[in-house]
């Protein structure tokens, strides 16, 4: 990675700087759920927690006042955040992303239809968004439910696939600083053996690698039984805009240069690793199977 974009990283308040956060699988109860709903609406909060409970889930209601990080999620399987209005979004959310990673919980956020520059903020947060359905109670309930089945049982796993030790490493903190489970590999036939022990939701990957490049790493995990639910996010500095969509054509699902900014790393990582659990929930689902 090029100089110029690691210190790009590092100025726009990566916290990779700061020891990262140990990332332990949650452990959700099998068959009651606690969830936390940060709000001032009480009225939609008693609501919420009625039709929640159809699905195990009890909703407690919590004050938007400062949450203290490693005990504001103590006790609880997740945090549905009030983000109706813009200013509800920070710094709440960075309390209480704080808390639930320090925890191990999932953290949502309620959100009306918002343009895109605001959901990739709550990407960026690691929170997935909740769409408020107008109020419709029943429908908020069953989104976090299935939300809350995807992203319970451990957090969104990746494997970074970079022949640069650089471009690794500062991916790698970036994720981890966001609660997402990461595993670095230089080394691209190592990663490829990995497959089966780590089973990452996003395989980040380099394009340009000596050996086995980014296009053969997509081949084969793609040849894979269940490659087809791996999201795969090609991360590279050496591809021109007018290549890109060749790069998509081999079965890649997402391109950003190594010039986005982490915000943006985060969300698209967050997003895709989210299609990938749904993918797989469907998937069993078609097959008889429980949900994952």
């Amino acid at each position: 990675m090029h100089t110029d974009v690691v210190e790009q990283f590092f100025d726009e308040g990566l916290v990779a700087l700061l020891p990262s956060a140990s990332v332990a699988p949650a452990i959700a109860g099998s068959c009651a759920r606690t969830f936390a709903f940060v709000s001032a609406d009480a009225a939609l909060g008693a609501r919420l927690d009625a039709a929640l409970r159809s699905h195990g889930i009890t909703l407690v209601q919590r004050a938007d006042d400062p949450v203290a990080p490693g005990h504001g999620c103590r006790g609880l399987d997740g945090a549905l955040l009030d983000c109706r209005s813009e200013s509800e979004l920070t710094p709440l959310a960075s309390r209480w992303r704080d808390a639930c990673r320090t925890q191990s919980v999932p953290l949502f956020a309620l959100t009306p239809q918002a343009d895109r520059e605001r959901r990739v903020d709550m990407l960026a947060f690691g929170m997935a968004f909740i769409d408020d359905h107008g109020g419709d109670v029943a429908a908020i309930a069953a989104d976090l439910a299935t939300g809350s089945d995807l992203l319970a049982d451990e957090p969104i796993r990746v494997m970074i696939v970079d022949d640069d030790f650089g471009t690794s490493f500062c991916v790698k903190k970036i994720l981890e600083s966001a609660g997402i489970d990461c595993h670095a590999f230089i080394d691209a036939d190592m990663a490829i053996a990995q497959l089966d022990k780590l089973r990452p939701d996003v395989v980040v990957l380099d394009f340009m690698m000596p050996g086995c490049d980014g296009v053969d790493v997509c081949d084969r995990i793609r040849a894979r039984p269940d490659g087809g639910g791996t999201q795969i996010l090609f991360f590279s500095g050496n591809v021109d805009a007018s290549s890109r969509g060749g790069l998509l054509s081999v079965l890649g699902d997402d391109y950003l240069g190594k010039g986005a900014r982490p915000r943006d790393l985060v969300a698209a990582v967050f997003a895709r690793g989210v299609r990938a659990r749904t993918w797989r929930r469907s998937v069993r689902v078609a097959a008889g199977l429980a949900p994952a």
